[in-house]
């Protein structure tokens, strides 16, 4: 092929500049935009980021109409390119163009026709390389197969196909074949356009890729198979109904004493203990002078959240507020969630313990927790005499019926507290078989069959930590003998109904909102909801009607409020900081403003964060190499903090710790790790959020990217640093950031892709690094970047 059409970086960018300028349309930019990368073999050394800078003009435009005679005018200019030559290629555009048009068959061969005329590759035909592609690739992409009849044919060094082999040509073959049901053109555009996924070891690079496909196709049938019809249920009048029972719950509280909501402005603040334990303790008293049963049940993450975390596991005081609300608000029983091990289990021993030792009736239904070892400090909550108990099941009843309550810790939440957890394992997850679902709905069957059938239970109550309200919820209420399932872990808010009538409800978190579920059974012991009671009507949520939403009007409960205050004044002690004392007053909007989505909010908020690591440690340790990304979650962001307009807003220390919710004063870890090895990542957790658990999304730092959807797969696309270096200017080695949440999945890469991948944590020298020495003993905790940061901004 002639040198004359080798585009050079500078060429190019001359031609595109013409055209972002042109005053042609958008669509028909879009159409030469696409052309340019399409039909010119550019030099290997910038072909990269021109990709990358096009993909990025492009994005969001999906016009694919075309335009020959324009291109020709747009780059006729150039000195270097003749016409003669551009109209051999704009012949050959045309022939593709035509072949087109024509059956399958026939476009098809005059590809391979026109392959086998321009070149061979090395080892393998180019019918048996062409095959393996055309087999699964979608044939009405023309596009698509026009730019891998480009690649294939390329002379020079950066043709992808001249290393491949016969046997890598079969494990392409085989593999794509695997994921026909997913419409493989997505693989063909990865493999077009990022030359690092298959140059080389095919079978080494893109086992990351195929495993996280493989994990998501699993999940996508799980899905399926746990999905069910759900309906928002009606309310049913109290008059028919045989037995009738109020579930107060919550769900995800994460020490919210002080409710949501930045401390300056309290008419803006919503939930805050001292009211729950007031409208609990109201309702409840209510509900009693009809002998109606009411429960009050928490369905976990009770912990993690607020600086008020550092008095119940701390043992210089005795103070354990979680325990003491618990009590003071009348639960009847508790779970356990993932965050509830966030200090491992000698901080959840500690807080146990010491509410034992202050007396606090607190039971900790654990239905699905396996025998303890016999030297467990945790036997201790067996002992019958104990204020605090571990119970399999919970039977409350009066003279009008009986309801039997269930507690389940559910394989996601247990996954991602299983490095926390040492002498507490749970049926649903082991380290060694991983998730357990069915087994636990197996249990379950059990369990809910004996209280139905052996206790004689009207109702039978399920409180799980997991939440998925169309998988984990569904997987519980398809079991006959389950009534009512109250989820936690996922923050949402919704009330449904299944088919037999059985309800599931979760109401948000940090206890902004309170579940007040009233249900009845009618004499064919069928489930009703009966609504809220009509003292709390202008306060229920509009949509989902179980939930009372607790905001500044609502009464505190005085004694409740002075232990509040109180244990501030510990922690204030405790810790050396004033929670009371303003950080920032000013305009935060070139950070963060209410018009963000929580992901946007994030993603700003894990920005920040890699900028002012870089910059400590610049300035403590000299030249080092700077983190290029860290790997965040919008869970450690609290959004519903931020309530009040922040062009002139001011933040409290308290308000700034509980910005970042339970990361605050989390340890730091940097790693370093191949740039693919971090696409990788992406990658799998972008597959696995959308096709498996919602929770299992990234929010990365330091970076940017486009996520996608491609013929129903998820794919990640233009990864640069926010400070603009594309992917391809990136060193092949980078270094990471990530706290002790993210950290430690970090080494978990070996057992997600069951084996086809090492671990991808290293240290400079690029040898394989155990979590304990990436810690950085000496970096500020995420609570201490973001207050180095406010205080730059300040106004004060």
């Amino acid at each position: 092929m002639s040198e004359r059409y080798i585009l050079t970086h500078d060429h190019f960018t001359q031609s595109f500049k013409k055209l972002k300028v042109s005053k042609f349309t958008v669509v028909r930019k879009t159409a030469l935009a696409e052309e340019l990368i399409r039909e010119h073999h550019i030099d290997d050394k910038w072909r990269p980021d021109l990709i990358n800078a096009a993909q990025n003009f492009l994005r969001n435009m999906n016009d694919k109409q075309q335009s020959n005679t324009v291109l020709i005018e747009l780059v006729n200019s150039e000195e270097e390119l003749e016409q003669e030559d551009l109209s051999d290629e704009t012949d050959y555009r045309k022939s593709l163009l035509e072949v087109s048009k024509r059956q399958q068959y026939r476009r098809t061969a005059e590809i391979i026709q026109y392959l086998e005329i321009k070149a061979e590759v090395n080892k393998v035909s180019v019918n048996e390389l062409l095959g393996v592609v055309l087999q699964q690739v979608n044939y009405h992409k023309d596009r698509q197969v026009s730019r891998l009849a480009h690649s294939l044919v390329d002379d020079d060094v950066r043709s992808p196909i001249k290393s491949f082999t016969h046997q890598q040509v079969s494990y392409l073959q085989q593999n794509l074949a695997l994921f026909s049901s997913l419409n493989n053109s997505i693989i063909l555009k990865l493999f077009i356009n990022y030359p690092s996924l298959y140059q080389g070891k095919l079978m080494t690079k893109c086992k990351s890729l195929l495993a996280a496909i493989g994990i998501a196709i699993l999940g996508y049938f799980l899905h399926n198979a746990l999905k069910q019809t759900l309906v928002v249920p009606s309310t049913t009048s109290s008059n028919n109904l045989t037995v009738n029972i109020t579930l107060l719950s919550t769900n995800d509280l994460h020490s919210s004493f002080s409710g949501l909501g930045l401390r300056s402005y309290p008419d803006l603040v919503r939930g805050g203990y001292s009211k729950l334990v007031s409208l609990i303790n109201s309702i409840r008293s209510e509900k009693n002078k009809n002998d109606e049963i009411v429960l009050t049940l928490d369905a976990g993450d009770w912990y993690s959240g607020s600086l008020f975390d550092n008095l119940g596991a701390e043992l210089r005081t005795s103070s354990v507020p979680q325990m003491q609300f618990f009590h003071s608000a009348g639960y009847d029983a508790i779970i356990l969630g993932n965050h509830d091990f966030d200090r491992y289990e000698s901080a959840l021993f500690s807080m146990l313990d010491k509410a034992a030792k202050l007396d606090l009736n607190i039971n900790v239904i654990v239905s699905n927790l396996l025998p303890l070892p016999s030297n467990s400090k945790f036997q201790q909550f067996y002992d019958p005499n104990s204020s605090v108990k571990f119970i399999p099941h919970l039977i409350k009843e009066s003279r009008n019926g009986k309801v039997g309550v269930l507690g389940y810790m559910t394989p996601d939440a247990l996954f991602v507290s299983n490095d926390y957890r040492d002498d507490m394992q749970f049926v649903g997850y082991s380290p060694k078989e991983s998730i357990q679902y069915n087994k636990l709905l197996e249990l379950a069957a059990k369990q809910s069959r004996m209280l139905k059938e052996q206790l004689k239970c009207d109702l039978v109550v399920v409180v799980i930590h997991g939440g998925h309200k169309d998988k984990e919820d569904v997987g519980f209420l398809n079991l006959p003998n389950v009534d009512v399932v109250l989820g936690g872990h996922t923050h949402e808010t919704y009330l449904l109904a299944s088919e037999d009538s059985s309800l599931s409800s979760q109401c948000g978190y940090g206890g902004i909102q309170l579940t007040a579920l009233s249900v009845g059974l009618d004499l064919n012991k069928k489930v009703h909801f009966r609504g809220v009671s009509k003292d709390y009507e202008q306060h229920i949520n509009k949509k989902y009607p179980q939930c009372i939403e607790i905001n500044s009007e609502f009464e505190s409960d005085k004694d409740f409020e002075e232990k509040v205050q109180h244990w501030k004044k510990e922690i204030n002690e405790l810790l050396a900081v004033d929670m009371e004392e303003v950080v920032f007053k000013g305009n935060l909007t070139s950070f963060l403003e209410l018009s963000m989505t929580h992901e946007e909010m994030a993603v700003s908020f894990a920005h920040m964060l890699v900028r002012e690591f870089n910059k400590w440690e610049a300035e403590s340790k000299g030249k080092v190499d700077p983190v290029i990304a860290t790997i965040w979650n919008r869970e450690f962001f609290e959004i519903d903090e931020l309530t009040h307009s922040l062009s002139d807003v001011t933040i409290t220390y308290d308000d700034a710790y509980n910005l970042i919710f339970f990361p605050a004063l989390k340890d730091q870890y940097t790693v370093y790790m191949k740039k693919e090895e971090l696409y990788y990542i992406l990658q799998g957790a972008y597959v696995l959020s959308k096709l498996v658990s919602p929770l299992l999304f990234i929010d990365a730092g330091g970076i940017v990217y486009t996520e996608s959807h491609y013929f129903g797969l998820p794919i990640v696309t233009d990864l640069e640093t926010v400070d603009g270096l594309t992917y391809s200017e990136w060193p092949q080695t980078i270094r990471l950031l990530a706290n002790s949440i993210s950290a430690p999945y970090l080494w978990k890469i070996e057992e997600f892709s069951k084996g086809l991948l090492s671990n991808f944590p290293k240290d400079k020298a690029g040898r394989p690094i155990k979590l304990k020495d990436a810690l950085e003993i000496n970096s500020p905790k995420e609570l201490g970047l973001f207050l180095n940061f406010l205080r730059s901004l300040n106004n004060i």
